[in-house]
């Protein structure tokens, strides 16, 4: 496992976020049919926490990216989604490149793969985008997760 340099990092406290994460996230609207809560928020590893450690995490450094992202001159708003999404697939397209490449050294960050980085960037371009128009990723992973473990086998007779 790669060791990630967080020098001059200060986590953020988690106490400001509590009180909002845990209203919104037990905002499930529909639940598949057969799946209960717990395997909605299956991700943590005490069922009593209802998936919120890792709504909460993933929040702290959506806003951590956002502010950074922000900080660096780069405005998030929501009349340039449609240029946004392109940013975000071009991070994939780069990850598709340093696959193709072989790429086992990334240039700005070396203790990872050029995969790697590319990945981390696409992750933290939606993160950034989501946190600024409020958009619900963190739950949506949870729910979305949930509901792909609740379909058959190779569902709608797909190769792939």
């Amino acid at each position: 496992m790669s060791k990630i340099n967080t020098n001059g990092y200060i986590p953020a406290p988690l106490t400001p976020y509590l009180e909002k994460e845990n209203k919104v996230s037990n905002d499930i609207r529909e639940v598949p049919a057969g799946a209960t809560k717990v395997d909605i928020f299956r991700y943590d590893h005490d069922p009593e926490n209802n998936g919120e450690i890792f709504v909460l995490f993933f929040n702290q450094q959506a806003k951590r990216a956002l502010e950074i992202t922000e900080a660096h001159g780069f405005e998030e708003t929501a009349d340039r989604t449609g240029e946004k999404i392109a940013l975000m697939h071009g991070e994939l397209s780069e990850a598709l490149e340093a696959y193709r490449k072989d790429i086992n050294v990334s240039e700005h960050i070396p203790e990872f793969t050029g995969m790697e980085e590319e990945f981390a960037d696409t992750i933290i371009r939606i993160m950034s985008f989501c946190q600024k128009n409020n958009i619900r990723v963190a739950q949506a992973i949870l729910a979305k997760q949930a509901f792909n473990n609740a379909r058959p086998y190779k569902h709608g007779g797909k190769k792939f």
